[in-house]
């Protein structure tokens, strides 16, 4: 009866896991843009210093990403 039941158990994780997976998978695939999923590691500048070109856009690009994430929501 124990085992039964714990081999229940895993199938319900098994079932749970194939649905986080596809969901994350989908959620990659509807991405926005072509940001990547992670930003690489940035030096953090100076007060003083200007904003690249580039940093500028990007910075843009993912407050523009997080706004129409809200409006969906």
């Amino acid at each position: 009866m124990g085992a039964m039941f714990f081999a229940v158990l895993a199938v319900a994780g098994q079932i749970e896991r194939n649905y986080i997976r596809e969901k994350t998978l989908e959620g990659q695939v509807a991405g926005d843009d072509d940001l990547p999923l992670r930003p690489k590691p940035a030096r953090i500048r100076q007060a003083d210093e200007p904003e690249t070109p580039e940093q500028a856009a990007l910075r843009e690009r993912l407050q523009d990403q997080v706004l129409r994430r809200r409006v969906g929501e």
